[in-house]
């Protein structure tokens, strides 16, 4: 059986690395550049922008193709 200051010490170890790996978490987490990220690629028919704000908003434009193409 295991006495009443060794499961205090385990229980406090435990919470002791949670509380570790949730900090390191938070530490990459909020570390990370803000800046505006602007991908365009060409998708085939037309083209695309992907944008990302630094708060982390999403955007993304579907140039498509012309006019035409829905006159079909």
């Amino acid at each position: 059986m295991i006495s009443r200051a060794k499961k205090f010490a385990l229980f406090l170890l435990g919470f002791l690395f949670f509380a570790n790996i949730l900090a390191w978490i938070a530490v990459f987490e909020f570390s990370k550049p803000k800046v505006l990220e602007v991908c365009f690629f060409d998708v085939g028919q037309g083209d695309a922008i992907f944008i990302e704000t630094p708060e982390r908003y999403q955007i993304l434009i579907d140039g498509g193709a012309n006019s035409k193409i829905l006159e079909k």
